[in-house]
């Protein structure tokens, strides 16, 4: 868990949590006359999140609005419609979907019905929870790995290039209740969008790319390819959208993705 989502998660549930280079600012690109790519704001009235009962608005801030009910909290920040709901550390959870795929089809259908733009759906992916599976030493044997729940994450693209920090997840039990969820899809500028796949369409020609690539301040071992990245909800502000081509220059598995914009001018996030 990231510093962010662990700052993010004490945020919600408040005492109660269980569980170098020189670089340019980043261009936006927005455009105050383009219709934007529609974003999706998850609210409570349309969450299926265990809250419980006798709810209650416990706080109300400019960077915070929280709900909690008997058995969690959820939340939102108004500045840029992040939103994330969690049980208290003593509620009951479970019992859990765990086919990875039927629980990925569940989620997916809960936040489409609740109104997230199905066509912007890039992929569902998974974790997974549990417990046993540890290393065999000596003539121990551990116990198998036994799976206790899965998250099911749906990833974001929008006209075919992919919108990095974009994520919906949700943990659903059998019921249909929805034990954990974070929900963060904002709008993107149109100019945006167009920018992007202008710029995929040019790197899909190979010489073009090769060109693109020799520009780039070291070799690549990662190519990420076009995206969008967004500020993140660490950000207290509206979000702001950005066209990058991401690589990573160092031969480590774990180096950061860099971004480079369309003339090759590497920037940095204002979250990073």
């Amino acid at each position: 868990m990231s510093q962010n989502t662990m700052r993010m998660v004490v945020r919600i549930l408040g005492v109660t949590a269980a569980c170098v280079c020189s670089v340019a600012a980043p261009q936006s690109g927005t455009s105050q006359s383009s219709a934007p790519a529609r974003g999706y704001v998850h609210d409570l009235s349309r969450s299926r999140f265990k809250i419980g009962q006798n709810i209650s608005l416990e706080l109300d801030s400019p960077q915070l609005r929280r709900w909690r009910g008997s058995l969690g909290a959820w939340a939102i920040d108004p500045t840029n419609n992040w939103s994330m709901g969690l049980l208290d550390a003593a509620a009951p959870t479970g019992p859990y979907i765990l086919d990875e795929a039927a629980h990925g089809a569940r989620v997916k259908a809960y936040f489409i019905d609740a109104g997230l733009p199905a066509d912007q759906i890039r992929d569902v992916r998974a974790t997974f929870h549990g417990f046993g599976g540890g290393a065999v030493s000596g003539t121990s044997v551990a116990a198998p790995f036994q799976l206790e729940s899965i998250n099911s994450i749906l990833t974001r693209a929008v006209n075919g290039v992919p919108v990095i920090e974009s994520v919906a997840w949700a943990k659903m039990t059998t019921s249909g209740d929805v034990d954990m969820e974070c929900v963060f899809w904002p709008p993107i500028d149109a100019a945006v969008v167009e920018r992007a796949v202008a710029f995929q369409r040019a790197m899909a020609h190979p010489a073009a790319r090769a060109a693109y690539l020799a520009k780039l301040p070291g070799q690549v071992y990662r190519d990420g390819g076009v995206v969008i990245h967004h500020t993140d909800a660490s950000i207290h502000a509206a979000p702001t959208a950005y066209v990058s081509y991401d690589v990573t220059l160092a031969p480590q598995g774990h180096a950061a993705m860099r971004h480079f914009d369309e003339s090759g001018t590497e920037f940095r996030l204002p979250q990073e």
